[in-house]
């Protein structure tokens, strides 16, 4: 049995298990991908005290090295399931059980998805959710980028120096913080409603626009429509209307010795800074928690 398990590794899981290996006490966390949550997806970060500028990768492999320093347990396993009550456990796709005497969620949050046919037999083979991660994959080639935020003009900027053309899809309107270019072409208030496939990889994505439809020939798409709560082991936490856990100021959930930590949690802030003070947080009031019982 581990003191502490923690389902997640951001910047408010490794935060955590910084702050709980430092108490003294064993810690488990448990990722599904890759370490850093939703940094790995950031080109630059210029908002994260005191560092000036770094990319999101680099800032999560010195969130990694703290923790493994500090004698933090990493296992690359899908939590799919978890038990509040006592004692407490974790199960994941594995078929491993882990228990624990405290959990922490820092599940943080994941891509929106478009909800179409073959886009998730696409994952992987065409249809992406990170520019940062996947566009140098797609160099030379046309893409197609959806959506209508800041972050999603960020992203074709990035994608603009990779592939021969990016053709931005921007369901709401004009997109802010880009024009067309030579190799980007926008196409407002353009809604995806299906795509196509040739030899189980992404070959066209079809839109409306104006009340007709168009099909464009891309080899790679990504969604870029922001984030929704990670909350799908939450079947004994109560959440919140929009899908996030109310804690209290110590992290606490409604369930004893379960906290939650980052962008899963009930709040106005979401920042890298915001989800470390989570984490640092939840692990302290987690340390305390297993002294009482």
């Amino acid at each position: 049995m581990y003191d502490i398990i923690i389902i997640g590794a951001g910047p408010a899981g490794l935060s955590a298990a910084i702050y709980a290996a430092r108490g003294g006490r064993s810690v488990l966390i448990l990722e599904k991908m890759a370490p850093g949550g939703q940094l790995s997806t950031i080109d630059n970060i210029e908002n994260y005290p005191p560092i000036q500028k770094i990319s999101g990768p680099e800032l999560a492999m010195q969130f990694l090295e703290a923790a493994a320093n500090q004698g933090v347990e990493l296992k690359y396993e899908d939590a799919i399931n978890i038990h509040v009550g006592s004692p407490k456990w974790v199960e994941t796709n594995l078929g491993n059980r882990y228990e624990a005497k405290a959990l922490i969620l820092a599940t943080g949050a994941e891509p929106k998805t478009l909800g179409l046919p073959l886009e998730d037999k696409l994952k992987g083979k065409g249809v992406s959710y990170c520019a940062t991660c996947d566009g140098a994959l797609f160099r030379g080639k046309e893409v197609a980028l959806v959506g209508s935020s800041a972050h999603a003009a960020e992203e074709a900027l990035f994608l603009a120096k990779h592939a021969s053309h990016v053709h931005i899809l921007s369901p709401f309107g004009k997109i802010k913080g880009i024009d067309e270019a030579d190799n980007i072409t926008i196409y407002e208030s353009a809604v995806p409603i299906a795509l196509e496939e040739d030899g189980g990889f992404l070959s066209a994505v079809k839109f409306t626009k104006d009340g007709g439809e168009k099909t464009i020939s891309v080899r790679g798409l990504f969604i870029a429509m922001g984030n929704m709560p990670a909350n799908r082991l939450c079947k004994d936490i109560p959440l919140t209307k929009g899908g996030y856990i109310p804690t209290d100021g110590e992290m606490l959930t409604s369930a004893e010795g379960v906290f939650a930590a980052g962008d899963i949690r009930d709040k106005k802030l979401r920042q890298i800074v915001t989800a470390a003070s989570d984490g640092a947080t939840a692990a302290v009031s987690a340390l305390r928690y297993i002294k009482s019982i």
